[in-house]
């Protein structure tokens, strides 16, 4: 199961990169490392805030050894997801057994949201390993307080906070908390141990920290620890959207696709056995992954994936759940087959009909060659296994496809990465004119400079711009003549709709956009 998993994984590193946010962190780690200023995150040579700096370090340290290319950028989030796939396993065999640990690393491997923050890569891959992996390490130093495991707890803390900021420390202190309150164990907090290890924290985070006040000064610190994460649910961050208080639900259950039903499951048989009491190792994850959740809820600005962090709690309990109260109705059973054939319809629908590529013929080879696997894993299987790895082969083949294929074909119709390839050869200095410019910079490899149409008519010499239809006309108005017009079409691919998904309709859908070369004398 696992070698399909690493096909799947590896498969969506070269996947070409997705506006707005993947493709501007490629940029601002290629940037990081042209500079080599690893302590001061900017974005074309001006200050950025709006993320902690560890994946730019991680993406420009994988640049520097494999060269500039879209599969360097994601590799190391790929990498920090198998550790955290791991950490859950060795949680899940530290507070119950081995079995549970097992299932549940391939419930959270499999997981949708899962495989599509690897393939959209953005800072939750690196958030939730440093999550799962300090709880794991802080629990079993708590068992067992050996130094090795303070070590660990404090890289998988440092490593969550530089990736997005304090709920990296928020959630693992809840389940450290719990468990410490369950044990009654409250001398553990004051150990000198314990002092050690805040202090090496500190130390961890000095250079992220240090780089804020350089460049922001105490405002900077204070996005960090407060604004950026809870001034969002206290309402002090001017970010917010409609998102109403179940939007994590809803969201949630396609997220963790397609062990959705199992959730539920578990969470009816919790909500059933709370009046019999659980015992201390079955509350920590329901702490881990109710407690967020609820407060995740509260919050102004929500966006699908910043639920993904509560994933490994989800399979960690859907596995135990499964294991200790296995599943005896053959409709429940039934029910989650069609689950999983509605899924790979629809990958083979979009991979088929809708955007077929160039890669039908392997497409539909390693379609029929895993769904023949798949019905020997039905007739094979028993217990546990017969639900959870029929489910992980088939969202491993959707998602594979939609990696071999979809997203290279939709790729096609991203103007902006159209436009960066078609400039590589090109010299000059190029500039965007009311068009993100991250794609276009990233596949050119070369800077493209946001300009206002004013500033443009007053440039000299020879360089290109990038520019909408309407911006086009404007600039004209302006004086400014092109020698040369390309035009490519556009569609924002994250932003997907029927509309375009409909080839009959798709036209209408595509927006111009022109690669200007300019001369001003």
């Amino acid at each position: 199961m696992w070698f399909v998993l690493v096909l799947v994984y590896i498969t969506g590193l070269f996947t070409p990169l997705m506006e707005v946010d993947e493709s501007e962190y490629a940029c601002i780690s290629r940037e990081m490392l042209r500079t080599g200023n690893f302590t001061m995150v900017q974005k074309h040579g001006l200050d950025y805030l709006d993320k902690p700096p560890l994946l730019f370090w991680l993406s420009a340290f994988s640049m520097s050894f494999f060269g500039i290319s879209e599969w360097a950028f994601k590799l190391p989030s790929v990498i920090f997801s198998f550790l955290g796939f791991f950490s859950v396993y060795r949680l899940g065999k530290f507070l119950w057994d081995e079995e549970v640990g097992r299932f549940a690393a391939v419930m959270q491997g499999s997981a949708l949201a899962v495989l599509m923050m690897n393939q959209d890569v953005r800072t939750d891959a690196l958030l939730c390993s440093g999550v799962i992996f300090s709880c794991w390490q802080l629990l079993a130093y708590d068992g067992k307080g050996t130094w090795w495991y303070l070590v660990g707890s404090i890289l998988g803390l440092a490593t969550a906070m530089l990736a997005k900021g304090p709920i990296g420390l928020m959630i693992p202190g809840i389940v450290l908390v719990s468990q410490v309150f369950a044990k009654k164990s409250f001398g553990f907090l004051f150990q000198w141990k314990s002092l050690v290890g805040i202090i090496g924290l500190i130390v961890l985070l000095w250079p992220m920290c240090s780089g804020l006040y350089r460049q922001f000064g105490w405002q900077g610190l204070r996005f960090y620890f407060w604004d950026q994460s809870f001034g969002r649910i206290t309402g002090e961050n001017n970010w917010r959207n409609s998102a109403d208080g179940f939007f994590f639900v809803h969201t949630f259950l396609w997220a963790f696709l397609p062990n959705s039903l199992l959730l539920l499951r578990a969470i009816w048989n919790f909500l059933s056995q709370l009046k019999l009491g659980l015992p201390r190792n079955n509350w920590i994850p329901w702490v881990g992954f109710l407690i967020p959740f609820v407060v995740l809820s509260f919050s102004h600005y929500k966006l699908p994936h910043y639920i993904n962090v509560v994933i490994p709690f989800a399979a960690l309990l859907s596995a135990y759940d499964l294991v200790r109260n296995p599943i005896k109705s053959s409709i429940f059973l039934y029910f989650q087959y069609f689950l999983l054939l509605v899924v790979l319809a629809i990958s083979f629908w979009l991979n088929t009909l809708i955007l077929p590529g160039l890669h039908l013929n392997v497409i539909l080879g390693v379609f029929f060659t895993l769904l023949i696997l798949s019905f020997y894993f039905l007739t094979a299987l028993s217990g546990a296994e017969k639900w959870i790895l029929p489910s992980a082969i088939a969202i491993s083949l959707a998602f594979g496809m939609m990696n071999g294929n979809f997203f290279h074909a939709l790729a096609e119709y991203d103007g902006g990465r159209q436009m960066g390839l078609a400039m590589q050869a090109f010299e000059g200095p190029i500039f965007s004119c009311n068009v993100t410019p991250y794609n276009a910079e990233f596949y050119a490899q070369k800077d493209v400079i946001s300009k206002p149409p004013s500033e443009i008519a007053n440039l000299k010499g020879q360089f290109k711009v990038i520019a909408s239809e309407e911006t086009l006309n404007t600039l004209q108005q302006y004086g400014v003549n092109p020698v040369k017009i390309q035009k490519v079409y556009h569609f924002s691919t994250t932003m997907l709709n029927w509309t375009f998904l409909n080839p009959s309709t798709r036209l209408q859908t595509l927006e111009s956009r022109y690669i200007l070369e300019v001369k001003q004398n």
